[in-house]
């Protein structure tokens, strides 16, 4: 059983098939976000705490004990889930594409000629998995970045 939670103490749950263990060697655990069942309620972009149980047990046995060690842990967002920014000339004008994106989710495409300073130039929800913006003909330069909204 593994949970996650975040700042408000909402979590979401993966819970394993029963097996034995059968070794004392390391044993890999991947997990896909679309096995932890609903997520709908939680704020994966804040997770704070981490839990797991594991159980040493089995219908009418005797509890068992023994010692855990857990090691190298490690959340990640799977590179095809990550949105992409690109930038493209049409005609005299500069397009911002914005792919890859999570129907649903909000996302802020901010802009910046010194990038110690960003504005925000559109907020949009993803209604489609790419979504465009036309840049400013007058901006000269500029740096984009594209952020996904918890």
């Amino acid at each position: 059983w593994l949970s996650f939670y975040d700042a408000a103490g909402n979590r979401m749950n993966y819970i394993t098939d029963i097996a034995p263990v059968i070794s004392d060697d390391w044993t890999t655990l991947t997990i896909n976000m679309d096995d932890f069942g609903d997520t709908s309620t939680i704020d994966t972009g804040n997770l704070v705490q981490w839990r797991i149980l594991v159980e040493g047990w089995a219908e009418a046995n005797p509890a068992l004990s023994g010692s855990f060690f857990v090691d190298d842990i490690r959340v990640s967002t799977l590179e095809m889930q990550q949105p992409v920014l690109t930038a493209f000339m049409e005609e005299q004008s500069v397009r911002v594409q914005m792919s890859q994106l999570t129907q649903g989710s909000e996302y802020e495409l901010l802009m910046s000629d010194n990038p110690s300073e960003w504005t925000v130039v559109t907020s949009i929800v993803a209604d489609a998995d790419t979504a465009t913006h036309l840049a400013n003909p007058d901006q000269k330069m500029a740096f984009y970045q594209l952020i996904e909204k918890p």
